[in-house]
């Protein structure tokens, strides 16, 4: 907790605080996180679905996660909701999960925990939806529509609530 606090990551700490009782039965976990600034400038979403951004039993360090194929659903706390890999990791093209490019892998991990970075709060999508062919190189088209192939609709855009900008390797703008 106390390197999570130091590093920037304050509102995940007090989560995992809050949340102590239903994750110490956990063995290990991954936890997707936004930093405090990001929440504070706008990723509020993100406090709301804390469950939503963690997957329970698993360690994924930043190796694990770039072996992923496009369509691997990641099991999450929140029942009946999955994480959906959209992008699959390798060379120039940033792993995407749920459309979501990690921003910091690695932040913080020990034996029981990894924590990784993320721009924005995940979004829903229905794991249905996407295809592990014919989506583009970042899944979504030039508009941030779906992404529409021979075979009928094969990717799906970020929910409305949402809105993605630009994306910066740092949110100074540097």
């Amino acid at each position: 907790m106390l390197r999570l606090r130091i590093t920037g990551f304050s509102i995940l700490a007090i989560a995992l605080r809050i949340k102590h009782a239903e994750l110490v039965n956990l063995h290990n976990m991954t936890v997707f996180t936004l930093d405090d600034p990001s929440i504070f400038s706008g990723g509020y979403a993100y406090v709301s679905s804390v469950r939503f951004h963690i997957v329970p039993n698993r360690i994924l360090m930043p190796a694990d996660l770039e072996r992923l194929p496009v369509g691997t659903e990641l099991p999450t706390l929140e029942e009946g909701q999955k994480l959906v890999v959209t992008t699959a990791g390798g060379g120039e093209t940033p792993m995407r999960i749920n459309y979501v490019r990690i921003k910091c892998p690695d932040v913080m991990h020990n034996l029981r925990i990894v924590v990784h970075g993320l721009f924005l709060p995940f979004p829903r999508v229905h794991p249905s939806r996407v295809s592990t062919e014919g989506i583009g190189r970042w899944g979504l088209d030039a508009a941030g529509s779906e992404v529409v192939g021979d075979r009928g609709i094969v990717g799906v855009a970020p929910t409305p609530d949402i809105v993605l900008r630009a994306e910066m390797e740092d949110h100074h703008g540097l």
